[in-house]
């Protein structure tokens, strides 16, 4: 788990290694609560997940024939799952299996109660997830029935158990759609937004979803543990030991830039 949000999202090097990439899951969970950056945190860990996904093979590729092997094996299973489908030349799935949670459906119902909110916001996260082969499962506070199937579908991804047969796509409920079970004919046109003339489908759902729920979390350029406050995870030994380590770096510097000058000095004829 990497806890801290988008702001750890370099983490994923520590996780998705070479050796174990053909292993790995990922799952996104997305607060609807906070459904303005939804769709932006969605897209980013996609984005995320895909780079390092392709550094993990590049590097197991290159480890040797064992590893070239695995690699192989890996993108010629990756593309098999989707050789039958009908949008197969309009997905590029991430390689890994990659779920995403969008939770407190019930917290966006209740704030979002018309029809076209809902639709706006289920078709939007449908047509992401299915561009980049991932499965959706909207989830609710406290709702078992919900929580059971969240479960059999990590299991099944995790573990090999059965795979989850149930869809359901319908915008009134809560979304359950494995990756693969979802088709752009079925999710739709995206609506047209004033200002929008790129023909993408994908600028074209981000511009409408974007104008409807704005963003609230302010954009960050690079994402990295500097961003990171410590107070958010004081402690406080760790924290008298870091300032410690500190005023002793500093001192350190100040003797070293003291010796360095008093070289230079008695250099001077």
């Amino acid at each position: 788990e990497l806890g801290g949000g988008t702001q750890l999202s370099e983490l994923l090097k520590v996780v998705l290694l070479s050796d174990r990439i053909d292993s790995c899951v990922v799952a996104i969970t997305l607060d609807l609560a906070a459904v303005g950056d939804a769709l932006s945190t969605m897209t980013l860990w996609f984005e995320q997940v895909r780079k390092q996904v392709k550094v993990a093979l590049e590097q197991l590729a290159a480890s040797g024939a064992a590893g070239a092997a695995r690699a192989n094996a890996f993108c010629a299973r990756r593309d098999e799952a989707w050789s039958e489908h009908a949008d197969r030349g309009g997905v590029l799935p991430i390689g890994i299996p990659v779920v995403v949670l969008a939770h407190k459906w019930d917290v966006f119902e209740a704030e979002h109660g018309e029809a076209e909110y809902r639709k706006l916001l289920t078709r939007s996260l449908r047509y992401f997830c299915h561009a980049n082969g991932a499965a959706l499962l909207c989830t609710k506070h406290k709702d078992k029935q919900m929580l059971g199937v969240m479960r059999n579908l990590l299991y099944h991804l995790v573990f090999g158990t059965g795979a989850v047969k149930s869809v359901q796509q319908e915008h009134m409920r809560p979304l359950l759609i494995p990756a693969g079970k979802d088709a752009f004919a079925d999710i739709g046109p995206p609506p047209k937004v004033e200002g929008v003339l790129s023909d993408d489908p994908g600028e074209r759902w981000r511009a409408a979803f974007e104008a409807t729920f704005p963003p609230k979390a302010a954009k960050r350029e690079a994402q990295d543990l500097s961003m990171v406050e410590a107070e958010q995870f004081a402690e406080e030994s760790v924290d008298e030991l870091r300032r410690s380590k500190q005023e002793e770096l500093l001192k350190l510097r100040a003797q070293l830039v003291q010796e360095v000058r008093m070289q230079e000095a008695v250099q001077i004829p």
